[in-house]
């Protein structure tokens, strides 16, 4: 896990190094910088897999040079199969293994790895440039090209010292404040500076300066008939070579543990490989509506586990506030990542470099309350089902037909909370602007929606675990991201991911045999739960981004209400939005 920057036709290279410089969290173990004619490729490395020099990067290899961010997990298999076809190799590591896989497939190479990436790949022969982002976009990549410059990075902030002007996107604060858009696919809240997309490569001609993008990978949404015992074999085959794949390092690995499922089942299998493993789990005083504690308490008895707990308290989130927005390049919706933040934190001073999480399973296994709406819809002339559903979730039916109807008029929805958000949230009219997403649109069925959320929300999670690990100079691995189980879990039919009243039906019904009874069918759900209305009610933390609200030129000029009520989701947004802006010292600008 590393970071990287380049540049074409932008030979400033003290600017370069000064920004090389910004990005050193993700990699603090080695920096270097390769000068090609008008390129530049600059790296910092977090060394985990072969930890010699000899793996340092930019990796030059014949008439190849790559910078590379992330892990090909199987590069073991692919190794020995590039052995075979009479290649040799010098390093032990997976970045070699990238360029010699390139060597023999091309571009067509990445269609073989199972990791996450974004990478670059200067070919001097063909006088390119090869970039490419995994599969579900678990690696960040944004890049600028502007009077006839290229610049990519890892990082946002890594790229805000080559523009004139470090501009806010108008239409995309307007979008984050209303709808809590965040990751609004190539657009993000930096005028001039894109996403480069998941699943894609980017062919670059450094003669012409012309860029071509390819997509290489393409997820499916299909029922697929299983029974539920062919589903749970299957299912439990490839989450433990999910994981055993990703146990693979030559440093400290620990994992994070709250009271869900999901981290559970990751937590119950890797201890039976690794019982000496550390875990880190986030706890508050005196709260017991968001404390996990009981849940916690109990795998870690049963196991025996090598236990953290970590307090996050309001006296710390004042402290570390700018930092975190800082970090995150973007606003966010939720004061909940200081929960993460903190147990990556406690990690580094525990010698950790790579964590094991459990994002991916609520959006891939229908973990959220709101998918029960689609379900209803999938299903309304199903007899069997309506029975089965007043039976156990009779206590939900007036919300769940709300959210149906609204997805059956998703336009008229949309626009009608727009304006009832927007007189709360601005003292002038602002014009309508679509959320962009289709969140709000209709879904014949589950998978189908899914399959969006995958695609549209699940990013906004992955860039909170990339830059919160990766502030602490710690590698996050997600077994649930693996592209073989998304593809598997988008296969399922729905009634195998909603019955006999629970999400995730058959996640649980798997791992029933290995995870606290109590936790593995436990309903409720709390993620990385903070005391949010509490915090934003406190006298020292009003006090501390009071200055923030008022020097803002952002929020008025935005017309934007001071005076929302603290418990308020959006007064966090607001604020988020003016310390973002004196962090990074930006103006506002039109789309």
């Amino acid at each position: 896990m590393c970071g990287i920057i380049g540049s074409v036709n932008c030979n400033n290279k003290d600017l370069f190094q000064s920004s090389l410089q910004l990005i050193d969290h993700r990699g603090p173990d080695n920096q270097s910088v390769f000068e090609y004619e008008n390129i530049l490729l600059g790296h910092t490395r977090l060394s985990i897999i072969d930890l010699e020099t000899h793996s340092n990067q930019p990796m030059e290899m014949d008439e190849l040079v790559i910078i590379f961010n992330g892990e090909i997990y199987n590069y073991i298999e692919i190794k020995d199969e590039l052995l075979k076809l009479g290649y040799k190799f010098k390093t032990n590591s997976d970045t070699e293994v990238i360029l010699k896989s390139y060597q023999q497939w091309g571009q067509s190479c990445v269609n073989r790895f199972n990791g996450m990436w974004a990478f670059a790949i200067l070919d001097k022969k063909e006088e390119i440039l090869f970039l490419s982002r995994d599969r579900l976009g678990v690696k960040p990549l944004y890049y600028i090209f502007k009077d006839g410059k290229f610049l990519f990075a890892s990082e946002i902030k890594a790229l805000l010292p080559f523009l004139e002007n470090k501009v806010a996107n108008k239409e995309e604060l307007i979008r984050y404040l209303v709808y809590g858009t965040q990751e609004h696919k190539k657009e993000t809240m930096f005028k001039d500076i894109y996403r480069f997309p998941s699943s894609h490569n980017m062919t670059y001609d450094t003669k012409t300066n012309k860029f071509e993008f390819q997509k290489y990978f393409s997820l499916l949404a299909k029922d697929n008939e299983v029974s539920e015992t062919e589903a749970k074999n299957q299912l439990k085959d490839l989450i433990d070579s999910s994981i055993n794949l990703r146990l693979r390092s030559d440093v400290k690995i620990g994992m994070a543990l709250s009271g869900g499922v999901d981290s559970n089942i990751i937590v119950s299998n890797v201890h039976t490989k690794n019982p000496q493993i550390e875990s880190f789990s986030s706890i508050y005083e005196d709260n017991d509506q968001i404390n996990e504690n009981n849940n916690i308490d109990k795998t870690v008895k049963k196991l025996g586990l090598n236990q953290h707990y970590i307090l996050s308290d309001i006296d710390g989130l004042i402290k570390d506030i700018e930092h975190i927005v800082y970090m995150q390049d973007e606003p966010f919706d939720t004061l909940g990542i200081y929960a993460q933040y903190k147990v990556y934190d406690e990690m580094k001073k525990s010698g950790v470099k790579v964590s094991l999480d459990g994002q991916g399973a609520d959006e891939i296994f229908a973990g959220y309350g709101t998918y029960r709406a689609i379900v209803m819809r999938e299903n309304f002339y199903n007899l069997t089902f309506w029975k089965d559903y007043l039976k156990y979730y009779k206590s939900f039916l007036f919300q769940d037909v709300k959210l149906c109807l609204i997805s059956l008029f998703p336009s008229l929805f949309e626009k009608l909370y727009f304006q009832k958000r927007a007189k709360k949230l601005f003292n002038k009219k602002q014009t309508f602007i679509s959320s962009g997403k289709s969140s709000f649109s209709g879904f014949e069925n589950l998978n189908k929606k899914l399959l969006n959320d995958v695609s549209e929300y699940l990013s906004v999670l992955l860039r909170y675990v990339d830059r919160n690990s990766m502030s602490k100079s710690i590698e996050s691995r997600g077994p649930f991201l693996d592209y073989r189980v998304v593809e598997f879990a988008l296969s399922l039919p729905s009634h195998l991911k909603y019955k006999d009243g629970f999400s995730k039906y058959i996640l649980r019904k798997t791992f029933e045999g290995s995870v606290d009874k109590s936790i593995i069918w436990n309903k409720e759900k709390k993620g990385f739960p903070v005391p949010q209305n509490e915090w934003c009610n406190n006298h020292e933390f009003l006090k501390k981004i009071g200055g923030y609200l008022k020097s803002s030129k952002i929020l008025k000029e935005l017309g934007v209400n001071l005076d929302i009520d603290k418990s308020d989701p959006i007064f966090w947004k607001i604020v988020n939005v003016a310390i973002w802006e004196e962090v990074y010292k930006i103006k506002i600008g039109e789309k």
